[in-house]
C-alpha cells in the first residue's frame, strides 16, 4: 500500500513539474503576441514601479531586458526539477547542461513569434539574452539545491 502511494506522489509530481514548465513557456510565448505598443505600456508601468522603489533611474531598454532574463531564469529553474525527474543520477550536472537547449528552443520560437507582431521584431541579442537567464535560473537551483542537501546532511534543517 505504502509504495502505491510513493508512485502516484511521483506521478503527481512529475505532472505537476511539466505543467508548471509549459504553462511557463505559454506565459513568455504570450507576452510575446503583444502588440508594441501594449508590451511597452506594460513596461512604463514596470518602470514606474521601479523609480518608485530604487533610488536608481534604469532606462526603458533596460527595464526590457530585464525582463527578458527574468522570464527565462525563471524558465531555467524549472528545468531543474523537470530534468531530476529524468536523470535522478546527475540532475544537477544534466540540469546545466539541458537548461541551455531548453533557453534556445524557447528563445527561437519567442523571437520568432514577434517577427508576425505588430511593431515587434525579433533580435538576435534577446535569444543570447534569453539563454544566458536560462542557463543562470538553473545553475542558481543546482547551488541552491546542492546547499540545501549539505545542510539536511548536518542536520541543520
Amino acid at each position: 500500500m505504502k509504495s502505491k502511494s510513493k508512485l502516484n506522489l511521483k506521478l503527481n509530481y512529475k505532472r505537476v513539474v511539466i505543467f508548471l514548465t509549459f504553462l511557463w513557456i505559454a506565459f513568455i510565448f504570450a507576452r510575446s503576441l503583444k502588440p508594441a505598443n501594449q508590451s511597452q505600456m506594460e513596461s512604463m508601468w514596470i518602470l514606474e514601479l521601479f523609480y518608485r522603489l530604487f533610488p536608481f533611474r534604469p532606462s526603458h531598454y533596460f527595464i526590457r531586458k530585464l525582463a527578458h532574463f527574468t522570464e527565462y531564469a525563471i524558465l531555467g529553474s524549472f528545468s531543474v526539477p523537470l530534468l531530476k525527474i529524468y536523470f535522478p543520477k546527475r540532475p544537477g550536472f544534466m540540469a546545466l547542461l539541458l537548461s541551455a537547449p531548453l533557453g534556445v528552443l524557447t528563445a527561437l520560437f519567442d523571437e520568432t513569434i514577434q517577427l508576425f507582431v505588430e511593431g515587434r521584431n525579433g533580435e538576435i541579442r534577446d535569444i543570447w539574452l534569453d539563454i544566458l537567464g536560462c542557463v543562470t535560473g538553473s545553475l542558481i537551483c543546482v547551488i541552491l539545491s546542492a546547499v540545501l542537501r549539505k545542510l539536511k546532511n548536518i542536520k541543520i534543517l
